[in-house]
């Protein structure tokens, strides 16, 4: 079974229980990123196809109302990646050589992690900001795999 058939089924599903778009959007974001325009292509598919069955104006609105999206939302997400990519090949590049003491690993981790938890703080907007959880996580990540992990160090945020 294919990607494609498979979240196929799986909005089709969604669509048989309840036409809930936000409950479909979740679950698209659910999703890994780089599978997201694909699954939104088939769903607007299944709209087109219930419009031509059914006429029902409804869902050519849902088909266009994605369509209009979908390539924006795609090339977001390759920048993303991209960017990403970018960043830790050139801070890998930049660090190659240099000597880490755990006192500095700590140093920074603790800049990182009060920079985060500030930005959460002050700004409410942050607690739906994929791009802040992101950030969030891989700091989190980072302390992990350093060996200085503290949950309680996260509680504010988590």
């Amino acid at each position: 079974m294919t990607n494609t058939s498979k979240y196929r089924e799986t909005l089709l599903q969604f669509l048989d229980i309840d036409i809930d778009i936000k409950n479909i959007m979740n679950w698209i974001e659910s999703q890994p990123d780089l599978e997201q325009p694909d699954i939104l292509r088939e769903l607007r598919s299944i709209f087109l196809e219930k419009h031509e069955k059914t006429g029902e104006t409804h869902w050519l609105n849902f088909a266009k109302n994605i369509e209009n999206g979908i390539d924006d939302f795609e090339e977001e997400i390759l920048d993303e990646k991209l960017h990403k990519n970018l960043f830790y090949t050139e801070l890998e590049h930049a660090l190659k050589d240099v000597e880490f003491s755990l006192e500095n690993v700590t140093t920074f981790t603790t800049f990182t992690r009060e920079a985060l938890i500030n930005s959460f703080i002050t700004d409410p907007e942050q607690k739906n900001n994929k791009k802040f959880w992101n950030a969030v996580h891989l700091a989190v990540k980072f302390e992990k795999n350093t060996g200085i992990y503290d949950e309680n160090n996260w509680i504010a945020i988590m």
